[in-house]
C-alpha cells in the first residue's frame, strides 16, 4: 500500500496531485490508476494520466468490468490493448453469466412449458 493509494482511496485530490506531480516509479502510479479505475473515478484516472500512469499499465479488462461508458472510451482513445486476453469477450461472458447465474441455479427454470 502506497502513499498514493491510500490517497486514492481516500478520495483525497489535492493528496494525490501533490503524490502523483512526485511520483517517479511508473508502477506506482499504474496501480493508482487501477484502483482509481475501480473506484470509477475518471477524474483521478485523468490526473494519474497526466503525471505518468500509462494506459496499457492497467489491464483493459479491469476497465471494461467498471462499466463506466466514459472511462472505458478513455482508454481506448488512449490505445488500451483490445486484443491480447480478448478483454472484451471476457468482460461480457462475465456479464452474461451474472444474469444466468439465477437461472442455472435452478434447472427447472430453464425448461419452457
Amino acid at each position: 500500500m502506497t502513499p498514493l493509494r491510500v490517497a486514492i482511496d481516500l478520495g483525497f485530490h489535492s493528496l494525490i496531485q501533490l503524490l502523483a506531480a512526485h511520483e517517479d516509479c511508473e508502477s506506482v502510479l499504474n496501480d493508482g490508476s487501477g484502483a482509481a479505475v475501480d473506484l470509477r473515478s475518471l477524474e483521478f484516472v485523468q490526473l494519474l494520466l497526466m503525471h505518468g500512469a500509462q494506459i496499457r499499465g492497467i489491464p483493459l479488462i479491469s476497465v471494461l468490468r467498471s462499466w463506466d461508458p466514459v472511462l472505458i472510451q478513455v482508454f481506448l482513445d488512449g490505445g488500451a490493448d483490445v486484443v491480447t486476453e480478448y478483454p472484451f469477450a471476457e468482460a461480457f461472458s462475465e456479464k452474461v453469466l451474472s444474469a444466468l447465474k439465477g437461472w442455472v441455479a435452478d434447472p427447472k427454470r430453464l425448461l419452457f412449458p
